[in-house]
């Protein structure tokens, strides 16, 4: 089997493919393990038929146990399992089929779906989010399709030169008592993404409205607006335990907000003078 080596958030995950895996660079891709990398392992085996449903295709991932393990179900609109993993209990090991001319399996919904499940036993949770690195100040942008998350990413880009961590999909983990937001290899249709971190200083769930106005969220308030924007392991007590655990000491650590804002620069200094965000020098 052929060997490729990813680092996502600090995470190492090695893919066995029975066939050739990436055609192209990728920000994420290691050209060697790191030492002592323990880390995680996805097999991927081949089968004959056509590609694998994208996204867009499937109303639901679940996750259930499964003899010694867990198994997530890629579930259609006509209520078909479509094509499942299999994971070890201690979401180290994951295996699943692929057809043959499945290329990028790690950096599409496959990997996609690993990395959220592994990432639970790493303290951290997927989020629909845009998150931005601002002189290491990480800033967290929260809400559904539309809300204006990656048009506050793209301002705080403009007028703070901000990177952009990640669009559409930030992965979070409590790291040593410390919570850090980082880049993913899945961002959506904005395709921008950074295999880089930030130490996580705020969490803003939008709002739009026709005036700027910011207020602090109690954890207990924040966790209603938290817990729509996580992708979560749905159908499977054990995991979901998890992941609320994770998201309970993140919201524990790091202050959050409703944001009620304009796409504009107000709300932008709004954020920066709450945060005390150091203007680049």
């Amino acid at each position: 089997m052929k060997v490729y080596e990813y680092l996502v958030s600090e995470i190492y995950f090695k893919v066995l493919s029975e066939s050739d895996e990436l055609a192209g660079e990728s920000k994420f891709r290691l050209n060697s393990a790191p030492p002592n990398s323990g880390g995680v392992m996805l097999k991927l085996k081949c089968r004959g038929g056509g590609a694998l449903p994208q996204g867009a295709e499937l109303i639901a991932i679940l996750h259930q146990n499964y003899g010694e393990g867990y198994r997530i179900l890629f579930v259609d609109r006509e209520q078909n399992i479509v094509h499942q993993i299999e994971a070890s209990r201690d979401l180290k090991r994951f295996e699943t089929s692929v057809p043959e001319n499945q290329r990028h399996a790690f950096e599409n919904n496959i990997g996609e779906v690993a990395f959220r499940t592994a990432i639970l036993s790493y303290g951290g949770v997927v989020v629909h989010s845009a998150g931005v690195d601002c002189e290491g100040s990480g800033i967290l942008f929260c809400g559904p399709s539309g809300m204006g998350k990656s048009t506050q990413a793209g301002l705080w880009k403009q007028h703070k030169n901000a990177r952009i961590l990640n669009a559409d999909r930030t992965a979070l983990r409590v790291i040593d008592g410390s919570v850090y937001v980082f880049g993913t290899p899945w961002s959506g249709s904005s395709k921008e993404n950074l295999n880089s971190k930030a130490a996580l200083k705020g969490i803003f769930f939008l709002q739009q409205a026709k005036e700027n106005s910011l207020s602090l969220l109690k954890p207990s308030e924040a966790v209603k607006f938290m817990l729509p924007r996580c992708f979560l392991p749905f159908g499977c007590e054990e995991l979901m335990d998890l992941a609320l655990d994770n998201i309970e000491q993140i919201l524990g650590k790091v202050p959050s907000f409703l944001l009620r804002c304009l796409p504009d620069y107000e709300a932008v200094e709004m954020v920066s003078n709450c945060l005390g965000v150091q203007d680049p020098v």
